[in-house]
């Protein structure tokens, strides 16, 4: 007798020697019981529309009603990019929703030593991006500033003299310098009655940079008019980044 199983239900075969359909499955008392049926019953559970073909036509219906919603080729980038970019309205500026970032790290400036000239600049090193996807947009470009420590060798208490800022530019000789980070007066402050030498800073810029800073290339960034309380305020291991949003 050849056997095939309907899940969840029961077994039905060809009974050879009585040339009939039979039912095979165990009863509520855990007997095994063996009845005939007909080929119309075994057809009737194969296609039940709760475990058998038929059902499984409904979930293979509902799949594909989800799917036919895709782009029509889900490989082609700029459909998805399109099918998940809003506009809110007519005149209003779309939102890309696949916004990404990448940081890029300029060399450290091993130190700088702050003086009281409030005139005074310190260049850092040069910055190379290299990277940002060919036909990108950049929504924000935002710098970051690292020191390692801070030292004091003035003998007094000491800090920034006088609010001034992170600088970048794309020409090394600075002739069209923006804000990227606002260093306040008192900034980086020493206290030396309890120590002569501080932990040093990250900060992260809140000046969108990238009317400067537009893509890939060698970028500059110089402490501008900066000046101490007192001579002389040291800062180790100086180094400025960017973090680049775009889409």
């Amino acid at each position: 007798m050849t056997e095939r199983a309907i899940p969840r239900r029961a077994i039905y075969g060809w009974d050879s020697d009585a040339e009939q359909w039979v039912k095979i499955q165990v009863d509520a008392n855990g007997k095994l019981q063996i009845t005939s049926t007909t080929l119309d019953t075994v057809l009737s559970e194969i296609q039940n529309g709760t475990y058998g073909l038929e059902a499984l036509k409904n979930l293979i219906d509902i799949i594909k009603e989800k799917t036919d919603n895709l782009p029509s080729d889900p490989a082609d980038e700029s459909a998805i990019e399109a099918a998940i970019t809003t506009a809110h309205s007519a005149t209003e500026t779309k939102i890309e929703r696949k916004v990404t970032h990448m940081d890029f790290w300029a060399d450290n400036k091993a130190q700088v030593v702050l003086t009281t000239v409030a005139t005074a600049d310190y260049p850092l090193n040069s910055l190379v991006i290299a990277g940002i996807p060919n036909g990108a947009t950049l929504v924000r470009v935002v710098a970051l500033l690292k020191i390692a420590s801070i030292r004091d060798t003035s003998g007094s208490d000491n800090a920034v003299n006088g609010a001034t800022a992170l600088k970048v530019d794309a020409d090394v000789a600075y002739g069209s310098t923006v804000t990227a980070i606002d260093i306040e007066d008192n900034s980086w402050a020493v206290d030396v009655s309890q120590a002569v030498e501080r932990g040093g800073d990250v900060l992260i810029g809140d000046n969108d940079v990238k009317a400067e800073i537009n893509g890939n290339g060698t970028f500059y960034a110089q402490l501008e008019n900066i000046a101490c309380d007192g001579n002389n305020l040291k800062l180790e291991d100086v180094a400025w980044g960017v973090r680049i949003y775009f889409y």
